[in-house]
C-alpha cells in the first residue's frame, strides 16, 4: 500500500485530493485484476504448488511459465478491452469546434481542451491554439508551405528567409516552449484576422491569438486537429 501511494505521488504529482484518490484507486483496481488473473491461471495449473512466507517475504516453487502465461494472457484482456476504454476516455474530453479566419480563407475543424497548453506569444502575451500543418496550410504562401512539406521548419533562418518575400511576413511568429525530452523549442505561427470558438452553448471571437503549427499529427485517429488552451477560452 505505502508503494502504491508513493509511487502515485512521484509519477502523477496530483494537486488535488479527489484527483490522487482517483490515481490510487485505479493502481488497486489493476492490481488486483492482475493478480486475480495470476492466481486464477495458478490454480487451473497442474501440480501447483507455491510455498511462502508472508512476514519474510519469500516465494519459493513459483513457476516462470505462470509468470509468461499469467503476463501474455493479462496483454490480450487488455488489447480487447482496450477499444472501449479508449471510446470512453475520448467523451469525457472535451473538444471544441473552432474556425479560423485569414484574409479572404477560412478552416474548420476540431480543437481538444488541454489544460496543459499555457503557450503564450511572447511579444504581447496573446494566447496560442496549436493547429496541425495539413489543417492551416491553405493560409501559407507556397515557399512556406515547401519548408514544412521538407520538415525544415525549425531552421528559423530558412523561415525568416522565405516570409520576407512575401506580405505575410507581418503575421509571422515565433513561439518558444517546453516540454518533455525539449527544453528549448520553438513553433512557427501566425496571427489571423480572427479565430471563432464554437462551445456547443455558444460561439465567441477571438482577434488576440496566435495559430501555431505543429508538423505532426496531434491525434492518431484524426479526432481533433489543434490544442487549445485554457487562456484561449478565457
Amino acid at each position: 500500500m505505502i508503494i502504491i501511494l508513493l509511487g502515485v505521488h512521484i509519477a502523477f504529482k496530483p494537486t488535488k485530493v479527489k484527483e490522487y484518490t482517483n490515481i490510487v484507486l485505479t493502481c488497486y483496481a489493476t492490481a488486483f485484476s492482475v493478480g486475480g488473473v495470476v492466481f486464477a491461471l495458478y490454480y487451473f495449473m497442474p501440480d501447483s504448488y507455491m510455498v511462502g512466507d508472508a512476514l519474510q517475504f519469500t516465494i519459493s516453487n513459483f513457476s516462470v511459465t505462470l509468470l509468461l502465461f499469467s503476463t501474455c494472457t493479462f496483454y490480450i484482456l487488455f488489447k480487447l478491452f482496450y477499444a472501449r476504454i479508449h471510446r470512453t476516455l475520448i467523451k469525457n474530453q472535451v473538444f471544441y469546434k473552432i474556425t479560423i479566419y485569414s484574409d479572404t480563407s477560412n478552416v474548420k475543424f476540431n480543437a481538444l481542451l488541454d489544460t496543459g497548453n499555457s503557450l503564450k506569444d511572447p511579444l504581447n502575451d496573446y494566447p496560442v491554439i496549436v493547429a496541425e500543418f495539413n489543417a492551416i496550410k491553405t493560409f501559407l504562401p507556397k515557399r512556406i508551405r515547401e519548408v514544412f512539406d521538407d520538415r525544415k521548419e525549425n531552421d528559423l533562418t530558412a523561415l525568416a528567409s522565405m516570409a520576407a518575400e512575401c506580405e505575410f511576413s507581418k503575421r509571422i511568429r515565433i513561439i518558444p516552449f517546453t516540454s518533455i525530452g525539449k527544453q528549448n523549442g520553438v513553433l512557427c505561427g501566425f496571427r489571423p484576422d480572427k479565430v471563432e470558438i464554437n462551445t456547443g452553448k455558444k460561439i465567441f471571437t477571438l482577434k488576440n491569438v496566435i495559430i501555431a503549427i505543429y508538423n505532426f499529427n496531434l491525434s492518431e485517429d484524426g479526432t481533433y486537429q489543434g490544442l487549445l488552451g485554457t487562456e484561449a477560452i478565457g
